[in-house]
């Protein structure tokens, strides 16, 4: 075998002398791939036309879900809290539908809190218009007849204690709307036995009681102790108020199913079915002039509902058999 550059010769020793050559051209993988020097470059173009095509396609299909979500973040800038990213997402990859998922979490849940803020603060506004009214008129009546004034001066102390319950149960509600659940270990059966200790005592300066019938001993749970005891104080004040003189607030707690079950019973009017839900939003009153009438701001259970869920649970009511109102408040335990 004979070899001169990129050339090989095998030459093969026949009869009579005769010889065969047979030559071959040894060409690298691209080379055999390019061909001849004639069509080198058109391979080429095509090759670049070919790839350009698809690295347009990949970004163009890679960044299409990044586009989305600037478009949906621009809408919700602009005011859009409507938007939804996920159903636009199908066909990408995990990760990116992943990510619209979340978006759409975030979105709901910064418009479930400009909805709150904005419902809080036309409620706010409508509590705070009526006995401001009724101080407005209690003062003119005591500047008509300043001899009887003592009977109006009580009324203005009388709302403005009110205002300021009503002013500081506002903001602890607001503070509720944007709280996390803490990590603090709580020994819930004492917090229990302690609050209902409390109100107890206040009860009996009017002629009823606080009982602690039943409770499960040496329950804990993660959370903040202050905003559980706020919940329970607010349905048992609650129940104080309603409960007929001479009658006791019957309260029991027991471990059930990962939750930490606060019952809490009067012995009152209760409430219409229909409206059992509702005693829980902001400001709702069964009976306007029988709530005024009790001290009564509207918020407390609002209070109650928010703080359950911030640990985990829920609050309903249901009108008790043989009459009354029951409040069932669940607290997740700690796992």
């Amino acid at each position: 075998e004979i070899e001169e550059g990129s050339r090989a010769a095998l030459v093969l020793e026949l009869e009579d002398g005769f010889r065969a050559v047979a030559i071959r051209e040894r060409r690298s993988p691209l080379e055999r791939f390019l061909g001849g020097v004639d069509v080198v470059p058109f391979r080429i173009l095509l090759i670049a036309l070919v790839g350009g095509l698809v690295a347009f396609w990949l970004a163009r299909y890679l960044s299409r879900p990044i586009r989305q979500l600037r478009d949906a973040t621009l809408r919700i800038s602009a005011g859009d809290l409507d938007v939804r990213v996920r159903s636009e997402l199908e066909g990408a990859t995990e990760e990116v539908t992943a990510l619209g998922d979340d978006f759409d979490r975030m979105t709901e849940r910064i418009a479930q809190l400009l909805e709150s803020q904005r419902r809080l603060l036309r409620d706010v506004s409508h509590e705070l218009r009526s006995p401001l009214a009724r101080m407005r008129v209690a003062l003119e009546l005591a500047r008509k007849s300043p001899d009887a004034a003592t009977p109006h001066l009580d009324r203005i102390e009388r709302e403005g204690e009110r205002l300021d319950e009503l002013i500081g149960q506002i903001l602890a509600l607001a503070r509720l709307e944007g709280d996390e659940r803490g990590h603090e270990l709580i020994d819930v059966t004492t917090l229990l036995q302690e609050t209902v200790a409390d109100v107890d005592y206040e009860a009996r300066g009017k002629q009823r009681e606080v009982k602690l019938v039943s409770v499960a001993d040496g329950v804990s749970l993660k959370g903040r102790a202050e905003v559980i005891r706020s919940a329970i104080e607010n349905v048992l004040r609650n129940a104080v108020r309603f409960t007929p003189e001479g009658t006791a607030v019957d309260v029991s707690a027991t471990n059930e199913d990962g939750y930490f079950v606060v019952r809490v019973r009067d012995r009152g009017p209760g409430v219409p079915p229909e409206e059992l839900e509702a005693i829980f939003r902001p400001f709702y009153r069964v009976s306007t002039a029988r709530e005024r009438s009790s001290g009564g701001t509207g918020v407390g259970l609002t209070i109650t509902a928010r703080a359950t869920k911030l640990h985990g649970g829920t609050a309903t009511a249901r009108n008790a058999e043989g009459g009354g109102l029951e409040v069932e408040l669940k607290f997740a335990l700690a796992g």
